[in-house]
């Protein structure tokens, strides 16, 4: 029924193998972080080539890290402005969205029309 041409099926593969190297040269550089937190730091200094695994694995940067009071006031600072941006756009949003469902707004089109073009092209 559904019978594939060499070509098709080469193609398949080499595409596979592009996509699976493109997976893992995105996934390497978190890995490397997170590798890299978990060694000892006269490790990490030493280590040449790729890193597969922590080289010493120790919590001691964690620790550090969590033993600086000012980590959790960034964190709460971050929680509070993220939670309130979030209700802001979504007021905003159901505001703007509920005024141009009414077929009786003036400059509708327009509005709509600048909206969406703005969506297209990034203001970089």
């Amino acid at each position: 029924m559904n019978q594939r041409t060499v070509s098709g099926r080469l193609f398949d593969a080499a595409n596979a193998i592009f996509l699976l190297l493109l997976m893992v040269v995105t996934l390497y550089p978190p890995l490397y972080v997170l590798f890299a937190s978990l060694s000892g730091p006269s490790e990490i200094v030493a280590h040449k080539g790729l890193l597969l695994k922590p080289a010493g694995l120790t919590f001691i940067a964690y620790e550090k890290v969590l033993q600086n009071p000012m980590i959790f006031k960034g964190y709460l600072n971050t929680l509070i402005v993220v939670v309130g941006d979030l209700c802001i756009n979504i007021l905003l949003t159901s505001f703007g969205a509920y005024a141009l469902s009414r077929r009786t707004l003036r400059y509708r089109k327009l509005i709509t029309l600048i909206i969406v073009f703005t969506m297209f092209f990034d203001g970089d």
